[in-house]
């Protein structure tokens, strides 16, 4: 059913994408993973990962672009209604920043909002994006899902057939290789519904060469209640893990409780959930919250890894009931994917930030934080820590973190560490205008291994171009805005 959101406005930050280096070009070698922003950018960029299509409702072409840096800075993608059809009576906009959804091999699921009124948004769609394969890239639009559901962007994953390669049906769940394969997908997503019990979920499949969505009903086993109190089975997906193997099998994890694991390509004759425990929280406190700001986890190699991190509190001088943050530390466990579901997780590395190694000369980027009296803090204290992100690297243990002076600046840092030995490795800027909040904004992915070693930006010749009343010039080095033109 197309739905309505008024007030809605494309931030002026998602026309400005941060200018990126081409890190390949620096004799580094290729990029084995990256941090990728949750949300794209609205802006004309071009370059070897650029894709387009005009299968839309309006038959408005849109073109994907994804630009690469090696973590801790942040890659994004780019996206733009790069023109629309000549006997169009409007000029269609992209009204909302589009949004990554999730990433698996080479294989990107977005959402995009395109609407006539850039005020209103009245329908998405979902499209899958593969910046570079055999075929060159490509953009897909998806069928809708049945009823028009609108998943929520942490319910919803994408599965590629490449990760079912024969290599992974002993569980293997590696970086993929260089070459990339036209491969098939199936996108799947774990919703509840009101009319079912607590350990029911509906389960939305849709399969590429299908070309098709299915829709069914998946349970929880019986045994598995003995992990929670009550008839009705807690279970919130915060974030959604591609493991594959010979059975397709995807993990929806609620980051505070645990991971809901489902064959997919048994699901029509075993419709059943396995669940698996995450490890104890570092603290006791009420459940509450997004849990990607203090938690990720992640399939690498034959290992699921798992990351909590806590921050210590004390109260404020100045102010009642009011506490400063005076340092964090971080845990780390992993399990193999093969492991029954009631195998404990291993612990594997603990630090806290008072013991850390920051000889790094890039620790002077971070800012300075000093007491009422002027005199200067520890480092981090007073310095709000979250959402730690696990490195995809095979036997890397660096985890990067974000940081902020207050909850709502819109400048916040990225900061690298190595838990094997609590040193810091890097840190850069990060510009949070666009999650000024405090929310989660990027996430992991290992696509950049599917990418040529050189994408450096085209540059775009200057033109006119239209955007609703105004007329602008732009070049390679303006920036540019969601308009059709």
């Amino acid at each position: 059913m197309p739905f309505g959101w008024h007030l809605v406005r494309l931030q002026d930050g998602s026309l400005r994408p941060p200018v990126l280096d081409d890190d390949n070009a620096e004799g580094e070698g290729e990029i084995p993973w990256v941090l990728l922003e949750d949300r794209a950018y609205v802006a004309d960029r071009r370059n070897a990962t650029t894709a387009t299509s005009d299968s839309n409702r309006f038959g408005a072409e849109i073109q994907v672009t994804f630009c690469s840096a090696r973590p801790p800075r942040v890659s994004y993608l780019c996206v733009f209604c790069s023109r629309r059809p000549a006997d169009a009576k409007e000029a269609e906009v992209i009204a909302m920043e589009p949004k990554v959804l999730f990433t698996d091999a080479n294989l990107v699921l977005l959402r995009i909002y395109l609407s006539p009124d850039r005020d209103q948004i009245f329908e998405s769609d979902l499209y899958v994006y593969r910046p570079a394969g055999d075929g060159g890239p490509s953009l897909t639009l998806l069928e809708r899902p049945p009823g028009d559901r609108i998943f929520q962007i942490s319910q919803v994953g994408i599965l590629s057939s490449h990760t079912n390669c024969s290599d992974k049906s002993s569980g293997l769940s590696s970086l993929r290789p260089h070459r990339a394969p036209e491969d098939s997908y199936i996108v799947a997503a774990l919703c509840r519904d009101q009319w079912l019990e607590g350990g029911q979920f509906l389960l939305y499949l849709y399969d590429s060469k299908l070309k098709s969505w299915t829709v069914y009903t998946v349970s929880v086993e019986d045994q598995q209640f003995q992990h929670q109190e009550g008839a009705y089975f807690l279970h919130n997906t915060s974030k959604v893990i591609a493991i594959g193997g010979k059975d397709g099998t995807v993990g929806f994890v609620d980051l505070w409780r645990g991971i809901l694991l489902c064959d997919l390509l048994l699901v029509k004759d075993v419709p059943r959930l396995r669940y698996i425990k995450v490890p104890p929280p570092l603290r006791d406190a009420e459940i509450h919250g997004d849990g990607r700001l203090s938690r990720d986890i992640a399939v690498i190699e034959d290992r699921i890894r798992y990351v909590q991190q806590k921050t210590f509190w004390k109260p404020c001088p100045l102010y009642v009931d009011e506490y400063n943050p005076v340092g964090w530390m971080a845990s780390t466990w992993s399990r193999l994917i093969t492991s029954p579901v009631d195998d404990p997780w291993e612990t594997q590395h603990t630090i806290k930030s008072s013991e850390m190694d920051i000889s790094n000369s890039q620790f002077e980027l971070l800012p300075k934080m000093h007491d009422n009296a002027g005199r200067p803090l520890p480092p981090f204290e007073m310095l709000n820590i979250c959402q730690p992100t696990l490195s995809l690297r095979a036997g890397d243990a660096s985890i990067c973190f974000m940081v902020k002076i207050n909850f709502d600046d819109d400048e916040a840092w990225v900061i690298d560490v190595d838990m094997s030995n609590n040193k810091l490795q890097g840190v850069t800027e990060f510009d949070a205008t666009r999650s000024a909040c405090f929310v989660s904004a990027y996430m992991h992915s290992g696509i950049s291994k599917y990418l040529k070693k050189a994408s450096v930006l085209q540059r775009i010749p200057a033109k006119q171009w239209t955007n609703g009343h105004k007329t602008l010039s732009r070049d390679s080095s303006q920036q540019h805005t969601s308009m059709c033109g």
